[in-house]
């Protein structure tokens, strides 16, 4: 392999890399700054003397979404635009409503699970 002689585009640091490494982004060893290793054609080559300098990367652009942000509705909102569709009103269950109705079924539900599995039972 042949061997690339540059310098910085950041602190004009000589650096010399494998040409294996042409076109590809690396970190100057003076400065610690990204750059590009330049590739060597044929003429330069030939003309040892020339001191050929880095090109600094190209800066990355910024993700965009395409998609706009939404604005999240709140529950109020929701019931509004379900009434105008559904043209109901949504049903409201009560938190005491809620909570006794889980105090009533929970043991039920409870029971039934245990006679299931009660071999004298049937």
């Amino acid at each position: 392999m042949s061997e690339i002689k540059f310098a910085c585009p950041h602190c004009a640091q000589h650096v010399a890399c494998d040409s294996d490494y042409a076109d590809m982004c690396i970190v100057c060893p003076g400065c610690g700054k990204p750059m590009v290793v330049p590739i060597l054609s044929a003429t330069d080559a030939t003309h040892p003397d020339i001191c050929l300098v880095a090109a600094t990367p190209a800066p990355r652009q910024k993700f965009r979404s395409r998609v706009p942000m939404l604005d999240p509705w709140t529950e109020d909102e929701w019931e509004k635009h379900f009434s105008v569709v559904t043209g109901e009103q949504p049903r409201r269950t009560p938190l005491w409503a809620s909570i006794l109705l889980f105090i009533i079924a929970a043991p039920i539900v409870l029971l039934g699970i245990l006679f299931l599995g009660c071999t004298v039972c049937g």
